[in-house]
């Protein structure tokens, strides 16, 4: 097995998923937050797209500093 190989397989075992998210269901999470009508009351959240990993393991959240880059893009979107 090659290192990125026992990578790959070592960050699935740490997803309550099993496996890495489908190009779809990132696109999905970014679709949501592009439509105005269906997110035009979500203003600085962070959506998780991670299978779970986070829920299980919330050290691992992305933080302030991904927050602040949503919450700038957000604002952005509204003017």
């Amino acid at each position: 097995m090659t290192s990125a190989s026992l990578r790959a397989k070592s960050l699935a075992a740490q997803v309550p998923a099993g496996r890495p998210a489908s190009v779809a269901e990132i696109a999905a999470a970014i679709a949501y937050l592009a439509d105005d009508g269906a997110s035009s009351f979500v203003q600085g959240a962070v959506l998780p797209v991670d299978g779970g990993r986070t829920a299980v393991r919330p050290h691992l959240s992305p933080g302030p500093v991904a927050a602040a880059g949503i919450s700038r893009w957000t604002a952005a979107r509204t003017r």
